[in-house]
């Protein structure tokens, strides 16, 4: 359990440091077999989320704060699926292959 406290006390370092950096760049990125979840700071300080299951990408509806997506990203490291629950899930817009390879917009 120790392990577990250190990596959220790591956790809320980090997002403290990507909120006082101000920069909207930046973002955390959680990978598995399984596909991966982002969040990726706004200028107001929330995070917007996204996630990949193996299949498909899905973008929060609303943005999170630092305590919630302190909270998904321990989820996500414990191997928890719960946490997908509690964000309300849109489906990820991709541009289609053909427009992207051609260099214009969808």
């Amino acid at each position: 359990m120790a392990d577990l406290e250190q990596t959220r006390s790591e956790f809320i370092l980090g997002i403290q440091i990507i909120e006082a950096a101000g920069d909207p760049e930046c973002s955390i990125t959680l990978s598995d077999d399984n596909g991966f979840v982002e969040a990726a700071r706004r200028d107001d300080g929330s995070f917007d989320l996204i996630r990949h299951d193996g299949t498909r990408r899905h973008e929060a509806a609303e943005p999170v704060d630092a305590e919630a997506l302190t909270a998904i990203l321990l989820a996500v490291l414990k191997g928890e699926t719960r946490w997908r629950k509690r964000v309300a899930w849109l489906p990820a817009s991709v541009p289609s292959k053909s427009s992207a390879a051609s260099g214009q917009p969808p």
